[in-house]
């Protein structure tokens, strides 16, 4: 259960505490309120956080770096254990990235004064943080994880509500400032291209392949092949994309969009290389085994690359009106390629009965003076 936003607080063996701003993040049912000295240069302040569980911790710190990350970020850790309720204090290195354990160590983040409240999963934590000198925005993180062992708090979840905690905000006007989550571009890069050559261009290849074909005997061929191999050129864009992005996150990997990828570049690279140089003539023997085994590959690929589109969706969570585009233009390939198909069998009977009609008749083993 969210903990309200409220600029008057208490805390045990304390006074009631009144801060000047208090705001509602924007994840993890968290809030924040927070108190500027202007003549001291210190900042009070209290986040407010829901554990998952009640062994679980919350943490907020800030990052004097250039930007809100978890790297090089002063935190604070809240949490319960058999000698009661803590706070301490946590550097966050790349070591914490690559999940190592997590230690309680020096931070570089001067805290004059520190209390904690913790009520089941509700847990609240106040600092009094001396700030450096002309600073009134601050860069900061928080996060919450479901337990600790031995002083150590375990792995957050990899939800994109869990890695979207971080954000700017100015001590003095109160405002929160939006921070664009890190690699943003190159995560919209790698969706849409994606999209567009696996998601878009191969189902419109395989389309043409399939519903051309009765009506002429090259055309279909003509379209297939650039659409297949700019949606495979497109693809492997996006893939090797998805690799720099995998390694700008050391420690988050979302097992099955990956796999899933992995296997489409596999599928994709065969289909290029047993359909543009290995394929067998018309002729050869082995071309009904190579028939076969094109096509279940590619329809296997294009389902494979809308599955794992929407699965990239889920993650990056974009506005509502990309997904509803998307679903509309399969929606749309769909009715196109129902309407081809019955319009494909209508012409594939219709030839099947002339072809029959045109058959010769046999009378007495013989039909237009020729032996059969």
């Amino acid at each position: 259960m969210a903990q309200s936003c409220s600029r008057s607080l208490t805390f045990s063996n304390r006074t009631s505490m009144t801060f000047t701003t208090c705001v509602n993040l924007p994840s993890q049912q968290a809030s924040l309120a927070w108190s500027y000295n202007a003549s001291g240069n210190t900042l009070a302040v209290v986040f407010s956080g829901v554990a998952p569980s009640s062994s679980g911790w919350v943490g907020w710190g800030i990052n004097f770096g250039a930007r809100p990350v978890m790297i090089g970020t002063n935190a604070l850790v809240a949490f319960q254990a058999g000698n009661g309720s803590n706070l301490l204090d946590y550097k966050l290195t790349e070591e914490t990235q690559a999940l190592r354990p997590l230690t309680c160590s020096p931070i570089d983040l001067v805290v004059l004064d520190r209390a904690v409240v913790i009520q089941e999963r509700n847990m609240r934590l106040y600092a009094l943080i001396q700030l450096r000198p002309n600073q009134t925005r601050l860069n900061h993180v928080w996060n919450r994880g479901s337990s600790v062992i031995n002083f150590s708090p375990q792995q957050h979840a990899l939800g994109t509500n869990d890695l979207n905690g971080r954000g700017v905000f100015d001590i003095t006007s109160g405002a929160l400032l939006s921070s664009r989550p890190l690699h943003q571009k190159l995560k919209e890069a790698h969706g849409l291209i994606n999209a567009i050559g696996w998601g878009i261009l191969l189902p419109l290849g395989a389309m043409f392949a399939r519903y051309l074909r009765p009506f002429h005997d090259s055309a279909w061929f003509c379209l297939h092949v650039p659409f297949q191999v700019n949606g495979y050129i497109l693809g492997v864009i996006g893939w090797a994309i998805g690799l720099r992005l995998g390694s700008y996150s050391v420690g988050v990997v979302y097992h099955k969009h990956r796999n899933i990828g992995i296997t489409l570049f596999v599928f994709g690279t065969l289909q290029v290389v047993l359909s543009l140089i290995l394929r067998p003539g018309l002729d050869h023997k082995a071309r009904p085994y190579w028939k076969v085994y094109h096509r279940t590959i590619g329809y296997l690929t294009l389902l494979l690359a809308i599955v794992n589109i929407y699965k990239g969706l889920d993650i990056l969570e974009p506005h509502n009106k990309w997904r509803r585009a998307y679903t509309g233009i399969l929606v749309v390939l769909a009715v196109i390629s129902l309407l081809l198909e019955v319009a494909t069998w209508m012409v594939h009977l219709k030839r099947r009965k002339a072809e029959k009609a045109a058959k010769p008749i046999a009378t007495n083993g013989r039909h237009d003076g020729i032996e059969i």
